[in-house]
């Protein structure tokens, strides 16, 4: 197994699910790695849940399941 940092991303506004969500699918569409994603942890509990059924929305739009 092997931890790689992708990214430092610096997000400006309000951290909600659907705004890091935004970010994690921008990264993931810019490095290929669309169908790879295993799991995301937040610095925010609850953001935890509201990013994860963001991102299963945006994932389900550009046919990822």
């Amino acid at each position: 197994m092997k931890e790689v940092l992708l990214d430092f991303i610096p997000i400006r506004g309000s951290y909600t699910g659907e705004a890091l969500a935004a970010v994690v699918i921008t990264l993931l569409l810019e490095k290929g790695l669309m169908k790879r994603l295993l799991s995301v942890t937040c610095n925010n509990a609850s953001n935890n849940l509201t990013i994860v059924v963001a991102l299963s929305r945006m994932l389900g739009k550009v046919g990822v399941n």
